[in-house]
């Protein structure tokens, strides 16, 4: 959803309770508003944002999972920043649904 800025579909994969967060680089911890998240995506409808993820690993134990993932952030097809990813999951009724992202950034990438 992201790399295509479809705010319904994410929006759909979210849980109504779900954090959005980011590591700062002196340890603390940023909250992101979902609903400000998701306005930025479709504010500027000539931004072209990409995510690249690498290196998955999903771990499961019943209806509780995470996903940790590297990633390459492009906008308008310029590397911005990197980092990782860390998706906390939970089975609902309807499926699987995002508890909550946290992710790191720096600029030096390699």
């Amino acid at each position: 959803g992201l790399n295509k800025k479809n705010t319904t579909l994410i929006k759909t994969t979210l849980l109504p309770s779900c954090r959005l967060e980011t590591t700062e680089a002196d340890g603390s911890v940023k909250n992101v508003s979902i609903p400000a998240f998701l306005k930025m995506l479709v504010s500027n409808p000539k931004l072209i944002l990409e995510e690249r993820i690498r290196d998955l690993q999903v771990n499961t134990d019943g209806p509780l999972a995470m996903a940790w993932m590297d990633y390459h952030f492009f906008v308008n097809e310029k590397l911005s920043h990197c980092g990782s990813n860390l998706f906390v999951l939970v089975q609902d009724t309807e499926g699987w649904k995002v508890h909550s992202i946290i992710d790191s950034r720096r600029k030096n990438c390699d």
